[in-house]
């Protein structure tokens, strides 16, 4: 249980010493929106980048609108616009490696998480989408360029 905690500790430390920007997040038709969604891969008013073999780090903030709790579980549809071939499905609970983010929303409270995608080394280059979801709390879809 302590190395588990020390991990987590280690994992926020190091996502808050990235320069977090916000992404322009398609949102999604139905569904929450999130208060906000950044990553340190993009450049303001530039595009955003991950390399194939990388974990592409994503920050979500968003609220849980409901009147009961929610139990929280991450994840995204990654799909390479010009390679079909090149398409995966990420999943994360809150306790899952690479992953934190509280495993209960309360009713009425913002809630904030980082996750670490995992981009596939044998990803070819090419822009993606990645559809984005937490259940209750927001989704949309961005696009990256994988090099």
């Amino acid at each position: 249980m302590e190395f588990v905690l020390a991990f987590v500790a280690a994992f926020i430390a190091a996502c808050d010493a990235y320069n977090f920007a916000p992404l322009d997040v398609e949102p999604c038709v139905s569904g929450g929106e999130f208060a906000e969604i950044a990553t340190p891969y993009c450049e303001a008013g530039k595009e955003c980048k991950a390399g194939a073999g990388s974990r592409f780090q994503l920050r979500f903030t968003g609220m849980n609108r409901e009147r009961y709790p929610l139990y929280l579980s991450v994840w995204a549809d990654v799909r390479s616009i010009n390679h079909p071939g090149d398409s995966f499905v990420y999943s994360s609970n809150c306790q899952s490696e690479w992953t934190n983010y509280p495993c209960v929303a309360q009713p009425g409270r913002n809630v904030t998480g980082y996750v670490a995608i995992k981009i596939p080394s044998s990803f070819k280059k090419s822009l993606t989408r990645i559809f984005f979801n937490v259940d209750g709390i927001g989704c949309g879809s961005m696009h990256i360029w994988v090099s």
